[in-house]
C-alpha cells in the first residue's frame, strides 16, 4: 500500500440499513419504524426496487434513486418553460 492511500471499506446492505434506521430513531426520538411513521416528501419510482444483487453489482449512478415531488413535477412538465 502506498503512503497516503486510504484502505477501501465496504459494508453490507444489512449493516447500512441497521445503522440508518438506528440513527433515524435516535434523531426523531421515537421507537417506531421511521419508514412507516414519518411522511416522506420523496417518492419511490414505480416498478421493482433495487435488489441486494443490484446494489452489490452496480455503481450508484446505474441504480434507482428517490425522486422528490419538485423534481418529478419538473420532469413531467417537460423542463423549464
Amino acid at each position: 500500500m502506498e503512503l497516503g492511500s486510504k484502505p477501501i471499506v465496504t459494508y453490507s446492505v444489512q449493516e447500512v440499513l441497521k445503522v440508518g434506521v438506528a440513527a433515524a430513531q435516535q434523531s426523531s426520538g421515537t421507537h417506531s419504524s421511521p419508514l412507516t411513521s414519518a411522511p416522506s416528501p420523496l417518492t419511490r419510482l414505480p416498478g421493482t426496487s433495487d435488489t441486494a444483487a443490484t446494489i452489490r453489482d452496480r455503481p450508484q449512478r446505474y441504480r434507482r434513486r428517490i425522486v422528490g415531488p419538485e423534481e418529478m413535477e419538473y420532469i413531467q412538465c417537460g423542463g423549464p418553460e
